[in-house]
């Protein structure tokens, strides 16, 4: 139609872009690989961090990542077995001791102390000057030759009432030695009479072989 207006149709503009969205990274540490220690003699934290990790401040974190097995960060002892990472995670400063870290006195693990050897036995009571058994010198003959601690001071006294504590004693009837063994020449010898008489009293227990059984 003649004098129409024509009306372009409208241009749509895309919008302005912002800026580009940013995406953060966080980046973790690199996972720590199992490995354990077992404390041997000698052995501190603080010793420890410095074979494994070459700084002596990294104790700290190694005591708290072993709280179950730590009580006292100063005090280790022989034979716990201890997580120690291959690799130190990076919140670790090197050469720095973190703040709020235990107070630290290092002693050294100690290796368990030795059982005391048992004391030595006593030595036989000397004979008197003329040879002749004391009544504690029976007793401990007694017990050296294998007889029953119990039974010593009865044992003795069979002694002193046989023999009266000679050991080279011999009666008019054969009989031999500090417990008069009957036909026992080896009698004489005060270890063999001593451990004649344990077998043949049964250990104590039967003296009616012996005539002064009564007396004692």
């Amino acid at each position: 139609m003649a004098g129409a207006m024509t009306v372009a149709p409208p241009v749509h503009k895309p919008a302005p872009r912002g800026p580009a969205a940013t995406v953060q990274v966080i980046h973790q540490d690199t996972h720590l690989a199992a490995r354990t220690y077992t404390v041997q003699a000698g052995d501190t934290l603080s010793r420890i961090a410095q074979r494994f990790y070459g700084q002596t401040v990294a104790w700290p974190w190694l005591y708290q990542l072993n709280r179950t097995e730590i009580t006292d960060a100063g005090l280790i002892s022989p034979g716990q077995v201890l997580d120690v990472p291959a690799n130190l995670p990076s919140s670790v400063t090197a050469h720095r001791v973190p703040a709020g870290a235990p107070t630290y006195r290092p002693r050294h693990a100690a290796a368990p102390a030795a059982a005391p050897p048992p004391p030595p036995a006593p030595p036989p009571a000397p004979a008197r000057q003329d040879g002749i058994f004391s009544y504690a010198a029976l007793e401990q003959l007694w017990v050296a030759e294998g007889g029953n601690p119990a039974d010593e001071a009865f044992a003795a006294c069979i002694a002193e009432h046989e023999s009266g504590g000679n050991p080279g004693a011999i009666s008019p009837t054969s009989d031999y030695g500090l417990w008069q063994e009957h036909d026992d020449p080896a009698a004489l010898n005060p270890a063999i009479s001593a451990k004649t008489a344990v077998q043949m009293s049964s250990d104590g227990t039967d003296w009616s072989a012996w005539t002064t059984e009564p007396d004692c």
